[in-house]
């Protein structure tokens, strides 16, 4: 379970890694552009992609049967007699676990890189 949220974290680093290499190589492309096309080609910038909301649920269960049988039989008599006792025991454990990012108000790796338009 905790390797699984690990995981979410590293997700999201994954996503910010490509995203400052994406920054990099669109600065080339608008330096590369005349000064009167960079406000427009800004607009096309990169986003970064945010792991908002991330769950995780975990269910188990275990159910256990137990049967005790006690029976006589006399075939020629005709007589049957029998006891039974049976048990049944069921347990549900559930794990939920969510995680929740606020997203950030400005993107700070577009700024260092005067691509926001703001």
């Amino acid at each position: 379970m905790s390797a699984l949220t690990a995981q979410a974290v590293n997700t999201q680093l994954v996503f910010d890694a490509a995203y400052e290499d994406d920054l990099d190589r669109f600065a080339v492309v608008v330096a590369q552009t005349a000064p009167e096309w960079r406000d427009l080609l800004k607009q096309l910038a990169p986003q970064r992609m945010l792991i908002r909301e991330f769950r995780l649920s975990l269910s188990l269960s275990l159910v256990t049967e137990r049967d005790t049988e006690f029976r006589v039989r006399a075939f020629p008599l005709n007589i049957n007699y029998s006891l039974r006792h049976s048990m049944n025991t069921e347990n549900e454990s559930r794990l939920e676990m969510c995680v929740e990012q606020v997203p950030l108000v400005q993107d700070t790796l577009s700024r260092q890189r005067g691509l926001n338009n703001g």
